[in-house]
């Protein structure tokens, strides 16, 4: 038991940590250059740039990234299968690569002022395609490598990526303050690919992707997978978008810098455990019988707390040094209301856990009702708590937000996983 404890952390959860914890790293360095040059005022009016680049994160390669891990992990015993899925992949995300670059494009131009500072069209157009095309490349090969178990390819790789990126950032905000930040932005996901596919030739990856007749049920499951992202890449941004409006017009360019500072730090230490879920438990749950999934996925959330609760408490006692280092002196109120922010990200990863299970059963419909369930929560709780205590008491509304969601997410688990059984 001990030998396979030890194995468990030094095969799996040493190389997903450490990349990602890489990759934070470098996302913390991106926020810190970034609020250092331009203070919490570049900060809020970047805010809507972040918001694209998230939004293009998210829905690269079509979105499918768990999709690839999930089915990956259940066919890798099968190589016809695989090649097949592998065909299906190809195709897939060639035609949502062109299909999301146009749409970018079309909603960048239109909504420049929101979106950029000092771009032409075609810098939009050229940046945003770039961007998106490399994210989308390097969103397949990790999910290929996790789907595969080869944790430390994929370790190797977005820790290099991650030392590319940070070099990339340095370098642009050195030559020109703003829009050096937003090339960062833009290409912080996609420069990483570089390392990826130098990783993928070196593991002889490509000999997989052999072109066959795919079965189109195999595209339909995938299409499931992306209206599943694409319902939690639109709600979530959308909602972000409107309370930054509305926090604009009761506040200030600076306050909303300083609400997106607090967002972005709680998205940073937050995606530690996201990339765990995704990384290992969807493929792991992918292939667990049914009447195996309550057990293991209680056995999750305590792993959760037990992980969560000293991290957050040291984080608390320390949070003014934190948040100085990740941001700056500037962001006070992260300061001040960094204890409700913590205490929200508990039981929204407990709830995103459970999310992750349901992805891995590809229970669409569930996941695609609570990514706007969450919006609706999210928007309702911060317009009624800023209209009734004001501005002041957004921060409020987080643990609100994540109790109610994750105590939902909770009722609903338990009777969609028990009616496989």
């Amino acid at each position: 038991m001990n030998f396979l404890r030890s194995s468990i952390l030094l095969n799996i959860a040493a190389p997903i940590l450490l990349g990602h914890f890489s990759r934070l790293m470098a996302g913390l360095f991106l926020i810190k250059a970034i609020a250092v040059s331009l203070g919490a005022h570049g900060v809020g009016r970047l805010a809507n740039l972040m918001m694209l680049a998230t939004l293009m994160l998210s829905f690269s390669a079509g979105g499918v990234s768990n999709a690839i891990a999930k089915y990956v992990a259940e066919y890798s015993d099968n190589n016809e299968q695989l090649i097949s899925f592998y065909t299906a992949l190809y195709k897939y995300v060639v035609i949502s690569i062109a299909v999301a670059v146009l749409l970018f494009s079309l909603l960048a131009i239109y909504f420049k002022d929101i979106f950029f500072l000092q771009f032409s069209n075609l810098q939009v157009i050229l940046t945003l395609s770039i961007s998106y095309l490399a994210t989308s490349v390097y969103v397949v090969g990790i999910g290929i490598l996790n789907g595969l178990k080869k944790y430390w390819s994929a370790c190797i790789s977005i820790s290099i990526g991650s030392l590319l990126a940070v070099w990339m950032t340095h370098e642009l905000i050195s030559i020109d303050n703003y829009k050096g930040a937003q090339f960062s932005i833009l290409f912080f996901s996609a420069v990483p690919v570089l390392s990826l596919i130098i990783v993928l030739i070196k593991i002889k990856i490509w000999s997989n992707f052999t072109i066959v007749n795919s079965s189109p049920f195999r595209i339909g499951k995938l299409v499931n997978f992306s209206l599943m992202q694409c319902v939690s890449v639109v709600a979530m941004p959308l909602a972000d978008f409107l309370v930054r409006k509305h926090l604009l017009t009761l506040s200030g360019v600076d306050f909303v810098g300083n609400w997106q500072g607090a967002l972005r730090i709680s998205a940073a230490y937050t995606s530690l455990f996201i990339a765990i879920f995704s990384a290992y438990f969807v493929p792991k749950f992918s292939i667990l019988s049914s009447d195996l999934v309550l057990i293991h996925t209680w056995k999750m959330l305590r792993y959760i707390s037990i992980i969560y609760i000293p991290v957050g408490c040291c984080v608390y006692v320390l949070s003014e040094f934190f948040v100085e280092l990740i941001l700056s002196p500037d962001f006070k109120l992260v300061i001040d209301n960094i204890g409700y922010m913590l205490f929200a990200d508990y039981f929204k990863l407990m709830a995103y856990g459970l999310g992750f299970v349901l992805i891995s059963r590809a229970k669409s419909k569930t996941v695609i009702i609570f990514e706007v369930l969450q919006m609706a929560i999210y928007i309702a709780s911060v317009f009624s708590i800023t209209e009734i205590f004001g501005f002041s008491s957004v921060f409020l509304s987080l643990p609100v937000i994540s109790i109610a969601y994750f105590l939902l997410m909770m009722a609903t688990f338990r009777i969609v996983i028990r009616t496989d059984l």
